[in-house]
C-alpha cells in the first residue's frame, strides 16, 4: 500500500510531467509507473473508463494528435493512485499539508461516493442492460447512494471530523517518488 503522502506528491509530479511533456514516451512511462506502483490495479481503473477512453480517443483522432489518447490515459493513471491508497492515508497527507479538517472530510466523502459508484457500475454491468439503460440505472443508483449518504450522515451527527493515519516512508514509497521526479526530468 503507497503511503499518502508519497501518493500525492506522486500524483502531482507525475501529472505535471505528463501535462508539460510533448514527449509520448514520457507519457507510456508514467502509465507504467502507476500500474507498477498500484500493482496493476490502474489497469481496473482504465477498463471501468474504456467508453470515456474511446469517446475521447474519436476528438483526438479527428484533431489527428495520437499523443492526447497517450496523455489522457497518463492522466487517468495519475489518478488511480490515489484510489489505490487506503483513504485514512490520503486524509492524513491532508492533514500533514494543514489542510482544515473540514474539508479533508468532505474530500473522504466525494472519494468514498465515488468508489461507490466504480463498485454500483462494475455490478451492474453483470446484468447485460443495454447501454442506453445502463446510464439511467448508474443515475437513479448514483441518486439513491447519495440521500441514503446524506441520511446516514445526519443521524449520526456528522461533526466532519476526520479520521486520518499517517505511516513512515518505505523504500517501496521513496521509489516512487523517485521515479516520479526521473518523469519530471524526462519531459
Amino acid at each position: 500500500m503507497i503511503e499518502g503522502r508519497c501518493c500525492l506528491l506522486s500524483t502531482i509530479l507525475l501529472t505535471i510531467s505528463v501535462y508539460i511533456s510533448v514527449n509520448p514516451i514520457v507519457s507510456a512511462y508514467v502509465i507504467l509507473v502507476s500500474a507498477l506502483a498500484t500493482r496493476g490495479f490502474s489497469f481496473k481503473v482504465l477498463k471501468l473508463f474504456l467508453p470515456l477512453i474511446m469517446v475521447f480517443s474519436i476528438s483526438a483522432l479527428l484533431l489527428q494528435n495520437l499523443n492526447l489518447i497517450l496523455k489522457f490515459v497518463a492522466i487517468l493513471s495519475c489518478g488511480s493512485l490515489v484510489f489505490a491508497t487506503q483513504q485514512s492515508q490520503i486524509a492524513g497527507a491532508l492533514k500533514f499539508l494543514r489542510i482544515p479538517e473540514k474539508f479533508i472530510s468532505v474530500t473522504m466523502l466525494a472519494l468514498n461516493f465515488f468508489k461507490l459508484i466504480t463498485w454500483d457500475l462494475e455490478n451492474m454491468k453483470t446484468l447485460n442492460l443495454p447501454k442506453r439503460d445502463l446510464l439511467k440505472t448508474l443515475a437513479s443508483m448514483s441518486v439513491l447512494r447519495a440521500i441514503g449518504m446524506a441520511e446516514s450522515l445526519y443521524s449520526k451527527c456528522y461533526n466532519y471530523r476526520a479520521f486520518y493515519e499517517v505511516r513512515k516512508v518505505s523504500k517501496r514509497d521513496a521509489l516512487l517518488i523517485a521515479a516520479s521526479i526521473l518523469a519530471l526530468i524526462l519531459r
